[in-house]
């Protein structure tokens, strides 16, 4: 039930954020795929439901596991992501920054300074470096 509970609830917080104003999805369409993938169907879990209700303290247990596996879940996540920024920072360093933001310098109309070129390092990577803009070919 902890599995079940904490995809229920990530499937919410994503359909909050996701969902077409206006539009209220059916919550059996949602979560039925959830249950299916742990061996449950609707009416098993509503039936289970309704036993956990009358064990308060076995419920309550299963929400706090609930909290926790989300919370685990969650500092993986943010572990990722700080990891993904760390290279990201690691690599705007190491190699300058993404071809796309050279590109636009190179394609504004007020500061023309020439076509980029490709050159390669002595370690075969590939980096755009401006070309002097030749005073007898400038584009109109």
């Amino acid at each position: 039930m902890t599995k079940i509970y904490s995809e229920m609830f990530l499937t919410d917080q994503w359909i909050r954020n996701n969902k077409p104003r206006g539009l209220v999805p059916d919550t059996v369409l949602v979560y039925e795929p959830i249950f299916e993938k742990h061996g449950y169907t609707t009416d098993d879990y509503l039936r289970s439901v309704e036993y956990y209700m009358h064990d308060p303290e076995r419920f309550a247990r299963i929400l706090r596991n609930t909290y926790r596996l989300l919370d685990k879940e969650s500092h993986l996540v943010q572990r990722q992501i700080s990891e993904r920024d760390h290279m990201e920072q690691y690599h705007q360093i190491t190699y300058g920054p993404p071809v796309d933001s050279l590109l636009m310098t190179f394609s504004k109309d007020s500061f023309y300074i020439g076509r980029p070129v490709v050159v390669a390092d002595s370690m075969g990577r590939f980096f755009l470096k401006p070309h002097p803009a030749d005073t007898l070919n400038i584009p109109e």
